[in-house]
C-alpha cells in the first residue's frame, strides 16, 4: 500500500486531518480494501472532523510487484505515471478536495510498470507553475525521464534539474517518488519492485 495525503494551510485542525486520514488510509490497507472504497472511507472520516482551513488531497494506491500493476484512487493529487509511459498512465488530476462532501471526484485507475520501469508518484510538480504560468506538465516529465534513463537516481537527477530550469525549486512543496520495478531476479523468480 502506497498513500500521500497534502494538506494546504497550517495548523492543529490541519494536523488533525493529516493524521485522521492516514489512520484511515493504513485501516483500509490492514482490511484489503480497494483503492477506491479505501479513499472514499478516508473521506467519510475526513467530513466528520473539524472543518479545517485548508484543502486536503490524497492518492492511495496497491502495488502489485509480481506484476509491476499499480491500482490507485486519487483525488486531487496528481495521477502515477510510468516510465516508459503505458496507455494509463497519462490521466489528469481531479481538483476536488476530500473532507469537503460525502461524495468526492475521484479518478481510479490501473498502471503497468514495465521491466525495469519506473513508477511515478508526484504531488506539485505536474501541475507546478513555471514564472510564465505554464504548468510543468507530464510531457515535460517523461521528457526528463527519458534524459535519466531507467536509473531511478539518474531520473530523479534529471527530473529535478528539469523542474529548475522551468523555475520550480525543491522547496515549492513538491514531492517526487520514483520506484524502479527490478527485472533483475533470477529466471523463474518472481519480479519485484525495489
Amino acid at each position: 500500500m502506497i498513500s500521500l495525503l497534502e494538506v494546504t494551510g497550517e495548523g492543529l485542525n490541519e494536523a488533525l486531518s493529516m493524521i485522521s486520514g492516514r489512520a484511515a488510509l493504513r485501516g483500509a490497507a490492514q482490511c484489503g480494501l480497494a483503492p477506491s472504497e479505501a479513499l472514499r472511507r478516508a473521506n467519510d472520516v475526513l467530513c466528520l472532523e473539524a472543518a479545517s482551513e485548508g484543502s486536503i488531497y490524497g492518492l492511495y494506491g496497491i502495488l502489485d510487484p509480481f506484476l509491476g500493476e499499480f491500482a490507485y484512487a486519487q483525488a486531487g493529487l496528481e495521477p502515477p505515471l510510468s516510465h516508459p509511459a503505458s496507455e494509463s498512465s497519462v490521466i489528469r488530476p481531479v481538483a476536488s478536495a476530500l473532507g469537503v462532501k460525502f461524495e468526492p471526484e475521484m479518478t481510479a485507475g490501473k498502471v503497468t510498470i514495465a521491466e525495469g520501469g519506473l513508477l511515478i508518484l508526484s504531488a506539485g510538480l505536474i501541475e507546478g507553475q513555471g514564472p510564465s504560468g505554464e504548468a510543468f506538465g507530464a510531457q515535460r516529465l517523461q521528457a526528463c525521464l527519458a534524459e535519466g534513463g531507467a536509473d531511478p537516481q539518474a531520473a530523479m537527477d534529471s527530473v529535478l534539474q528539469g523542474a529548475q530550469q522551468f523555475g520550480l525549486q525543491p522547496d515549492d512543496g513538491m514531492l517526487v517518488l520514483l520506484l524502479k520495478r527490478d527485472d533483475r531476479a533470477e529466471a523463474g523468480a518472481p519480479r519485484s519492485v525495489a
